[in-house]
């Protein structure tokens, strides 16, 4: 009961706070990914039909060890507490959101420079959290130092939920050294959460939150090196009315921030491009049987089926449409289900099923990171998920940020401004990443991705548009 009157009061503070515009400063691009290192025991990840002791969740208060690998730096629990020297003077905790209020972080000689990161490593979609986990603390080892302070990652598990989302959130801004977070891994924990580190002026860069009430409310500090669904969800819309010449489709969601808000922008899209869409239903999260909702749609003989949400209830459906009579049904859903993860769940189902996803082109430093991956964590990425690049990009692009404005004193001390780091992320343009170039508009959405369309083919995906 404890627990849920804090989160009560925490979502209630979170709803009243607000936002505001951006400004200045440029990161320059990130350093050649380092030849491979030596390996680590390989981490197990855990599969979509993971078991009920392999997907449950920790609670927000776990320890490092309880749920989640250590950085090599340090354990969340050793990152997040604040270190001895910070005082509440020397990195101000806002109260209005106001830049005034963001203050500095001191950070002295010989102590470390805070990132938090927060991603979904329980539950059925732990594969996806543990994958940008890996991606990120890859950059850490990459860029071990600014002026001579250690960086350390202080890592979350925020179960891609708004709950696990807000309660990192706190935890982050109660420790006033942390400089700067990476995430969150899905919109329903981020954009509840970017409230909150809003009022703190703490930037987030998050590898793969699509959703676009997370970039479109205005505040200065939510910046996303992935694709926004605006351009997902239309991309998919017209795949499938004009090339693939369909002109009914039912859309299905997860109900969450993520799943129903592309599917949304999937229905009206496709309505406009002159389709029908002859059912719009939710469904609900972790339940293991949709052929009720399948048989309703069918009712309107549907030529495809869109899905929004992730990889589990995706994998179900798919399987369950055949039962219903929609074998052939085109089936298609989002990024959230491009991985291996969900053919291995959906097994023959999965053949023939298309997915949008952004582009990332193939590079010597792209391909030298991944073996570099696999060589220390024993899995291919590819087949862990579609974000470990991404994350690398988010971190290391942060990290430069934190490189370009912090001021040392000559005496090894370091002197964050909170507002300058915000508007120094938010500014970038031209940073040659692992995904290629990023530049952030004024929102904090990334220019210039490609949304490209993938189909399952004999048990693997396959690029099938230009």
């Amino acid at each position: 009961m404890k627990v849920i009157r804090v989160l009560g009061i925490v979502l209630v503070v979170a709803s009243l706070m607000a936002g505001c515009g951006s400004s200045a400063a440029t990161p320059t691009s990130a350093p050649t990914v380092a030849p491979a290192q030596a390996t680590n025991t390989p981490e197990a990840v855990p599969t979509v039909a993971a078991t009920a002791t392999e997907a449950v969740a920790p609670t927000v208060a776990a320890t490092a060890t309880e749920a989640v690998a250590p950085t090599t730096a340090a354990t969340a629990t050793e990152a997040v507490a604040p270190t001895a020297a910070a005082t509440a003077t020397e990195a101000v905790a806002a109260t209005s959101g106001s830049t005034a209020n963001w203050g500095v972080v001191k950070v002295p000689a010989g102590q470390p420079i805070i990132i938090g990161m927060g991603a979904g490593t329980s539950g059925d979609v732990a594969n996806l959290g543990i994958d940008e986990r890996r991606g990120a603390e890859l950059a850490v080892e990459d860029h071990p130092e600014i002026r001579g302070h250690k960086v350390q990652m202080a890592f979350e598990d925020d179960l891609c939920s708004g709950e696990g989302g807000t309660a990192v959130a706190q935890k982050m801004v109660a420790n006033p050294q942390v400089v700067a977070f990476i995430g969150d891994m899905c919109g329903s924990g981020g954009v509840p959460a970017s409230t909150i580190y809003e009022q703190a002026g703490i930037p987030m860069v998050s590898p793969s939150i699509t959703a676009v009430a997370f970039t479109a409310r205005g505040l200065r500090v939510t910046n996303t090196v992935s694709m926004s669904d605006a351009t997902q969800g239309a991309t998919a819309a017209d795949y499938m009315f004009k090339t693939l010449g369909l002109k009914k489709i039912a859309v299905l969601h997860d109900g969450s921030t993520y799943g129903q808000g592309i599917a949304e922008v999937v229905r009206d899209q496709f309505t406009k491009d002159g389709g029908t869409v002859t059912a719009f239903e939710g469904i609900t999260v972790g339940e293991k049987d949709f052929r009720a909702v399948l048989t309703k749609i069918a009712a309107d003989k549907p030529e495809g089926i869109y899905f929004g949400g992730f990889q589990a209830e995706a994998s179900v459906l798919a399987s369950q449409r055949s039962e219903v009579g929609l074998g052939d049904t085109v089936f298609f859903t989002d990024e959230g289900c491009f991985s291996d993860a969900f053919i291995k769940a959906a097994g023959d189902a999965a053949n023939g099923v298309y997915a949008t996803m952004a582009e990332t082109k193939d590079s010597d430093a792209l391909k030298a990171f991944r073996d570099r991956y696999k060589a220390k964590y024993g899995d291919n990425p590819t087949d862990i998920g579609p974000y470990h690049a991404h994350a690398y990009d988010a971190m290391s692009l942060v990290i430069a940020a934190i490189d370009k404005v912090a001021v040392d004193d000559g005496n090894g001390n370091l002197t964050i401004d909170r507002a300058k780091l915000v508007d120094a992320i938010r500014q970038t343009k031209g940073y040659q990443g692992l995904t290629g170039e990023i530049t952030f508009n004024e929102r904090g959405e990334r220019m210039g991705l490609a949304v490209i369309v993938y189909q399952v083919k004999d048990g693997k995906w396959e690029r099938v548009s230009q």
